[in-house]
């Protein structure tokens, strides 16, 4: 149903629009042309620049510097939305579903592990500084112990069958190049699996495969929500897990 509004009358005669003062009013010739620009400039003026950036899809994870071993083996791919190449070696071997889509990598480092590996740990190494803090005391722990393999673990989020081809290892490999690049500089070997899935779910049937003696994880960093005094990974893996633990400050 439309209205319509009533336009008020007076006893002079019929109602009519207001007129406005000479500042509205067209300015005839090249008055009329530069006002115009003059207001078209200042508006523009006012645009904040920000809105014709776009700004990155997802913000860059990890440290740029790539070790001399990675770039002597690795690959060289460029990726979108990001300032640096990756550097990113063919993986070890690969995990897929019963339906072959991709669900976990292996990458192992320059210098081989110690064999045979009768005492092996499993790290659970992220981009933050408390996984960082984590693995430090593990390879300190592993210099001074006997046939110890540090086994790196990162935990990524569900991805699509195509994500999964195109991205997995990409982030995995960002995200663990402070962990990856302090093992190298301390000559410790390493080995790094890549796993999708719920992060304290994973590093449990992580460490059951592997036949691990203990996990070392740091008091932060792998969750998206954190507790008050623990990570919300770390606190879910001290009460699930049967496996020997170390949590890391």
């Amino acid at each position: 149903m439309m209205y319509s509004i009533p336009q008020p009358t007076s006893a002079k005669g019929p109602w009519s629009p207001p007129s406005f003062g000479p500042v509205c009013r067209a300015q005839p010739g090249e008055e009329a042309a530069a006002t115009l620009a003059a207001r078209e400039s200042a508006h523009h003026a006012d645009v904040p620049r920000r809105i014709l950036l776009r700004p990155p899809e997802r913000p860059p994870v990890g440290d740029p510097n790539v070790s001399r071993a990675d770039r002597d083996r690795g690959q060289r791919f460029g990726t979108r939305g990001r300032q640096y190449p990756i550097y990113l070696p063919a993986p070890v071997s690969c995990q897929r579903d019963a339906d072959g889509r991709l669900v976990g990598l292996v990458f192992d480092s320059a210098l081989p592990l110690p064999a045979p590996v009768t005492n092996r740990w499993l790290v659970a190494v992220d981009s933050s500084d408390s996984a960082l803090r984590a693995v430090a005391h593990a390879a300190g722990q592993a210099s001074t112990t006997t046939a110890c393999g540090l086994y790196l673990v990162n935990v990524q989020p569900w991805l699509s069958a195509e994500a999964a081809e195109a991205e997995l290892a990409q982030w995995a490999w960002l995200a663990t190049a402070r962990a990856r690049a302090l093992l190298d500089a301390n000559s410790q070997p390493w080995r790094l699996h890549v796993v999708m899935g719920e992060a304290a779910e994973q590093i449990i049937a992580l460490t059951e495969r592997l036949d691990c003696s203990g996990i070392v994880i740091g008091s932060r960093g792998l969750g998206v929500t954190e507790s008050l005094l623990l990570g919300s990974v770390t606190s879910k893996l001290m009460h699930l897990s049967p496996y020997p633990g170390m949590v890391v400050p």
